[in-house]
């Protein structure tokens, strides 16, 4: 108690208990994945050509798909990050020293939760490729954009679980292969300069030239 007194109440237990909760990655998980969505909206309102957007399926039965495709998403992925964000996090609202196996969990939980959302991101790419009869333009966008939000969430979440790392660090040392900052610096390089030159890269395949002499 003198301890919160002094730290404003937020020690290091109570900020990992804070962060362990399932409430906090939701939140992480929307704010990535809505990124994502403005970006696919944003690229199919604004970057594709008239000549492309001709091709595209009705916007009223591409809506539809979308509803029912988010909805089945959540109610698949909900339950399986929970019990992800349960196996790892147990021990922090028990206040026990976590065992070998908690700790493996617990530093495997970004990859797990940014799993499932690329799962669903490819799943959106293939189901709308087929949908638009367009694998060239449509899927390719939309796999791009789920690479990014991917990419996002997983170092959202890296950031998001420090305070519990650190505390299940107290009484043990950090793993091998999480001491290496490259994995890190690899993602921060895919999602602001290699993702983006692959984008400029594609724009032939995305949005060829059309007769008229129109590109992107």
């Amino acid at each position: 108690m003198a301890e919160e007194a002094v730290t404003g109440g937020a020690t290091p237990g109570s900020t990992a208990r804070a962060r362990s909760t399932v409430r906090g990655v939701v939140r992480l998980q929307i704010l990535a994945n809505g990124l994502g969505a403005v970006a696919v909206f944003s690229y199919f309102s604004f970057l594709l050509s008239p000549q492309a957007e001709d091709g595209l399926a009705d916007s009223n039965l591409n809506l539809l798909v979308f509803t029912c495709y988010l909805a089945a998403m959540v109610l698949l992925a909900l339950p399986l990050n929970t019990l992800f964000v349960r196996r790892a996090m147990n021990w922090v609202r028990e206040g026990k020293t976590p065992t070998d196996r908690q700790r493996k969990l617990l530093f495997s939980l970004p990859l797990a939760e940014t799993l499932t959302a690329l799962i669903s991101w490819i799943g959106a790419a293939v189901l709308f490729g087929v949908i638009n009869h367009d694998v060239q333009r449509v899927s390719l966008g939309i796999l791009l954009a789920g690479v990014v939000t991917c990419t996002l969430l997983y170092l959202l979440l890296e950031g998001h679980f420090r305070p519990v790392y650190a505390l299940a660090l107290a009484d043990a040392d950090l793993p091998a292969d999480r001491r290496d900052v490259l994995p890190r610096l690899m993602l921060a390089w895919l999602l602001g300069s290699a993702v983006p030159l692959i984008s400029i890269g594609l724009i032939p395949i995305i949005s060829p030239a059309s007769a008229e002499g129109y590109r992107l």
